[in-house]
């Protein structure tokens, strides 16, 4: 009989609430099944981001197979198994040394000679992609990029001349761009009919002659070069440029926070009459979620209205529609913060972010440190077993037992590369957006104004003659809120 263990990871509590364990676990269970395995162990690692020093269920994983004939390792998917296709590879030669195989329920993996040349050829890729980056900052494209210098061709709105390897601004390519970033914020257009109207109205055309596409739209709406940030991609890394700017960080910003809010404007929603508040809204007098339905008039027009199934249904009146969104649009007034809080946010995350570089970096050193002793350990039990002071056996059970511990720390050393600027970003992002709440409320469709009311209120408030009582706001939202209105609080109050 085959045995199968089970390997399921999360690397974050968002990832815990939204893909669970259990369902990993399901889809593995029925794929070991279908497989001809009977499963004999599961190990999890749950809630462990890429910043964790170790990942116990990995490495307990690693010895079970060392110690017991297990047959198979199935996972649910690659990536929840190891980051980088290096870090795969390497873990799963262990496996073969132990006689174990690994199985995926979403990517086919396999022992053939072919499949696995062409694991092989995915690893080579990744180190060929190291080389060429360590190749690149030889050359000196990193001092270049932190120098300010932009890497690429300029973007439409500059040019490069002979005398200066300094972008600078094209002055009516620069108008073009600033009446696109204009008509984007007012959150009348979708990338695909901002093109159209540009090209019909105003005639504007790329350099090549031709009219701007949607997906170019997008590409300038979103590049960070127009405020005088270069981007190095293949790093993942921004910097203030040599370059001056065509448009402002606010009008960048807003752009950012529009698109965002869209997710996709581009395509008609359906039903754009919906019943957006069902379940949103609880009833005063039972507490149970309103329902909402459609009324037909004398004149053939309906109406939507909520209303409730309560005991003494004669106390509950039906809610007109239009009563209902003046209810809301009354609490969304009251959530929009003032501007004051906006370079309190910046000046939060310009100190998180160099706290954070700080904390990484002294991860770092003591990861490389930890992984030294490990290379250093071997090297002397290497010796020892020359000289005669080990005997064979001994030394290779310490050996591998070191090469395991050797590639736990590489891979936790890989793992910790992650961008973290990125959640800043979110932050610097929805201080903008509560800044500006009214007016993407105005320009939201249903589906984007469900999503904004479960990003700021966090439990379903009751309807009372035209007014939402006690609607609960979530914890970030109401900490920009105090403080743009004077009330201490903390972790806010000093700026930090």
């Amino acid at each position: 009989m085959k045995t199968a263990v089970i390997y399921v990871r999360v690397s974050s509590q968002e990832q815990v609430e939204g893909f669970s364990i259990d369902a990993q676990i399901k889809a593995c269970k029925e794929k070991a099944i279908g497989t001809g395995h009977k499963v004999v162990k599961v190990f999890k690692d749950e809630g462990y981001s890429g910043r964790s020093k170790d990942r116990p269920a990995l490495q307990e994983m690693l010895k079970y197979t060392k110690t017991k004939e297990v047959t198979s390792v199935v996972i649910h998917k690659l990536d929840r198994f190891a980051r980088s296709v290096v870090d795969h590879s390497a873990l799963r030669a262990l496996l073969m040394r132990n006689g174990t195989a690994l199985l995926s329920c979403t990517e086919q993996l396999g022992d053939a000679p072919h499949e696995i040349f062409l694991e092989n050829i995915m690893a080579s890729m990744a180190q060929f992609y190291s080389d060429n980056l360590k190749t690149e900052t030889r050359k000196g494209l990193v001092q270049r990029f932190e120098s300010g210098y932009h890497l690429t061709a300029p973007p439409y709105g500059y040019k490069v001349f002979p005398d200066s390897k300094v972008m600078q601004i094209d002055k009516d390519e620069a108008k073009v761009v600033q009446t696109i970033f204009d008509l984007y914020n007012t959150g009348r257009y979708s990338y695909k009919r901002l093109a159209q109207l540009i090209a019909k109205e105003y005639g504007y055309k790329t350099r090549g002659g031709k009219p701007f596409g949607k997906t170019v739209i997008g590409r300038m709406l979103t590049n960070p070069a127009y405020i005088g940030i270069v981007e190095y991609k293949r790093i993942g890394r921004k910097t203030k440029g040599l370059h001056k700017p065509i448009i402002s960080k606010d009008i960048f910003e807003t752009a950012q926070t529009i698109a965002y809010m869209r997710n996709g404007g581009s395509k008609k929603e359906k039903n754009v009459h919906n019943f957006l508040y069902k379940g949103v809204v609880r009833c005063e007098h039972c507490g149970k979620n309103l329902q909402a339905g459609y009324s037909t008039g004398k004149s053939g027009n309906k109406h939507l209205y909520y209303f409730c199934r309560c005991d003494n249904p004669k106390d509950v009146k039906n809610i007109k529609g239009k009563d209902m969104n003046k209810a809301f649009e009354d609490l969304i007034e009251t959530l929009q913060f003032s501007s004051a809080v906006i370079p309190v946010v910046d000046q939060y995350v310009e100190k998180h972010l160099k706290r954070y570089e700080d904390e990484m970096k002294n991860e770092a050193d003591q990861r490389e440190k930890d992984y030294q002793s490990i290379k250093k350990e071997k090297k002397d039990l290497y010796f020892d077993y020359k000289k005669g002071l080990v005997d064979e056996e001994t030394y290779k059970d310490l050996d591998s037992e070191l090469d395991d511990k050797k590639l736990i720390y590489k891979v936790a050393m890989n793992e910790s590369q992650i961008d973290y600027q990125d959640l800043l970003t979110q932050l610097r992002t929805f201080a903008n957006f509560g800044y500006r709440v009214k007016k993407y409320w105005d320009i939201a469709t249903p589906a984007q104004k469900s999503h904004m009311l479960s990003s700021m209120v966090q439990c379903t408030p009751l309807y009372s003659k035209g007014r939402l009582l006690n609607p609960k706001i979530s914890p970030l939202y109401q900490a920009f809120r105090d403080y743009s209105e004077g009330k201490s609080t903390s972790g806010v109050e000093d700026g930090t």
